[in-house]
């Protein structure tokens, strides 16, 4: 043994300064087995196909952009892996995580579903549910999408940030990414609590119905999203207020709600409309007539709305001060926030600029002057205050001054204008 530690150190000496091999060699991993943060081009830097992504640590990112394509556009910030799809010459950008081909990805959970999963290969098709287990993190995070690219195009649904609890179903073919939140089979799932912030289907979750929607906490906006179907982008109803919205829900729809409670249309509602925001019912709410109203934000809109389940039907105002609606039975009054006056308790406006006027109330018949304030200022003229489109008399686009001819009865509606 002594004889033998003395060749030992006799050899070390010898060798000093040169490199010695590790006695237990872990070979570096190549580029076909594992891509590390780092930009690249694929086919050229690395190969096309698909990845197993996951983070380094707490989260990564990743990108994905075609040349010469601009309105391509893939991008994912993930705390959970992902997967994704490289085509050849993709520019591909890889943060703080690392990819493995898509062969060496590990089996997914299928009981209590995280992460990743090919609809009809990891998971069947099927109807799921996604809740909010994490007490350091509150809200669900889930992408459905047709393919692994992570486009807006690819997205076959829209969450909303901020939900709790959220149906999901998902057909063969599909890629559900759970980044956030837990999910489980329909049957397997915790009954819903419609109070609770999230997306549910209209008939199993939550009754078909008229309702008037109140908020649950007062000092939060009240959201409402209705879809026909829970895939697509295409949708029936989408506002939020801070005092009250209507909502008609029929058997099959998919509907979001936020802050929201639903209560009995025929309840008489509390409010104030010296300084409202949401919905009003004409013949319920307010009398049908003609109303002036006015902004209490630096942003206001009003709609017109003749059906709660169809988007388009609908006239729009936006004004910075003041404006003028005429209103039938069985429309909606829609304001974002800001004072709803019947028109024999109004009165007559004395700023003429960057907002909607009443010829034969706030200004006399004749000619006037419009000045612009900004490049995009412009006019609108209406014979009447239903802002319907065939009202609409003349409107103009124009950085220049401009005389106009008003006549009684008529309203002007100026944006980044002022009348002298």
């Amino acid at each position: 043994m002594l004889l033998a530690g003395i060749f030992g150190g006799v050899y070390l000496l010898l060798n000093k300064g040169e490199a010695q091999p590790d006695p237990t060699p872990n070979p570096s991993p190549t580029i076909d087995d594992v891509i590390g943060s780092g930009t690249y081009t694929v086919g050229t830097d690395i190969p096309a196909g698909r990845y197993h992504v996951e983070p380094n640590g707490y989260y990564g990112s990743i990108s994905i952009s075609v040349e010469d394509d601009y309105l391509f556009s893939g991008y994912k910030s993930f705390y959970r892996p992902i997967y994704i799809e490289l085509r050849d010459g993709d520019e591909f950008s890889l943060e703080s995580a690392k990819a493995y081909p898509f062969d060496e990805r590990p089996t997914p959970n299928g009981a209590e579903l995280e992460g990743s999963y090919l609809i009809g290969e990891d998971l069947p098709a099927g109807t799921y549910v996604v809740i909010s287990t994490d007490p350091n993190w509150e809200y669900v995070d889930i992408s459905l999408s047709s393919d692994m690219r992570w486009t807006i195009d690819s997205e076959l649904t829209y969450y909303p940030f901020g939900l709790k609890y959220a149906v999901v179903e998902v057909e063969d073919g599909d890629y559900l990414h759970i980044d956030e939140g837990t999910g489980y089979a329909i049957a397997d799932a915790p009954a819903p609590d419609i109070n609770v912030d999230g997306a549910y289907r209209v008939g199993p979750d939550v009754e078909p119905g008229y309702y008037r929607v109140l908020p649950i906490d007062n000092s939060v906006e009240t959201t409402v999203i209705v879809s026909a179907t829970s895939r697509g982008w295409e949708q029936l109803f989408n506002e939020y207020a801070y005092d009250q919205l209507y909502v008609d829900l029929h058997e099959g729809d998919y509907v979001v709600l936020m802050n929201a409670q639903l209560t009995d249309a025929e309840n008489e509602g509390s409010y104030d409309l010296a300084d409202f925001s949401g919905m009003l019912e004409v013949g319920r709410d307010i009398a049908p007539g003609e109303y002036q109203v006015a902004a209490n934000s630096t942003y206001f809109s009003a709609q017109i709305m003749n059906s709660l389940r169809d988007p388009w039907d609908v006239e729009y105002l936006w004004v910075d001060n003041y404006g003028y609606v005429t209103l039938n039975e069985g429309q909606y009054l829609n304001v974002s926030q800001g004072a709803v006056v019947p028109i024999d308790q109004a009165q007559p406006q004395t700023d003429f600029a960057n907002t909607m006027l009443k010829v034969g109330f706030d200004i006399e018949p004749g000619s006037y002057r419009l000045i612009p304030e900004d490049t995009f200022a412009n006019y609108q003229i209406y014979a009447d205050s239903t802002l319907a489109f065939d009202s609409l008399v003349d409107w103009e686009y124009t950085d220049v001054e401009t005389e106009v001819m008003l006549k009684e009865g008529q309203y002007i509606l100026l944006e980044e204008m002022r009348l002298e």
